[in-house]
């Protein structure tokens, strides 16, 4: 036992030696900053989620283990409900980063096809000759 001290004294001089060699980068991301707010959809898609994964763990868990069933169902239907509520989020942002496109005022129907433009000329009818 008298040796141990020894080396765990060696193994913690030598890490403390060592950490002060190591560089760390800047994060490019604040780490402890807030979290983006959850859109609309997201909120909804987890809350739905939840309820049916609840719901389906449930069922499927049977009698046994029933409590399991909805907590692993509820967890897992809240993040594919707030992945595709997300997704959701994130196309309407984009859509609405454009503008629509201004409408044209519609055009004047072509003329009748059989509209004469001299009506004078009666293309049938019969020559007299």
């Amino acid at each position: 036992m008298t040796g141990v001290r020894p080396i765990g004294a060696a193994l913690l001089a030598l890490a403390l030696a060592l950490g002060g060699c190591v560089y760390v980068q800047e994060p490019a991301y604040p780490p402890y900053g807030q979290a983006p707010p959850l859109g609309p959809n997201a909120g909804a898609g987890a809350a739905a989620g939840a309820l049916a994964g609840g719901l389906i763990g449930g069922v499927a868990a049977g009698p046994h283990d029933r409590g399991l069933g909805v907590l692993g169902g509820a967890a897992a239907g809240a993040l594919l409900g707030g992945v595709v509520g997300d997704g959701l989020d994130r196309e309407r942002a984009a859509a609405a980063a454009y503008p629509p496109l201004p409408q044209a005022a519609p055009e004047p129907p072509p003329p009748y096809p059989y509209a004469d433009p001299d009506p004078a000329f009666d293309p049938y009818a019969l020559p007299l000759d």
